[in-house]
């Protein structure tokens, strides 16, 4: 459960990378974006009702963090 938080400008945060392995992460957003990249470039924004499913493989890393414009100007943030 992230949130549900209404951020002030400058107060989001995400994860740095890191990884996973072995098991399946599920990403849901309920209010607000986040962004995920993974280091084989794969990726995307999750927004307003979106779900990702990711399998999680040995030696991949990935990022959750909230596009920068979020971070500069706040904003509802649960997912």
């Amino acid at each position: 459960q992230m949130g549900e938080v209404d951020y002030a400008a400058g107060e989001p945060k995400g994860t740095p990378w890191h990884p996973h392995r072995g098991f399946e992460t599920v990403t849901y957003m309920i209010d607000g974006v986040m962004e995920h990249l993974d280091s084989n470039g794969g990726g995307g924004t999750i927004t307003n009702g979106d779900t990702q499913w990711m399998t999680a493989g040995a030696g991949i890393l990935h990022k959750e963090a909230p596009p920068e414009w979020l971070v500069q100007q706040g904003g509802l943030f649960h997912g």
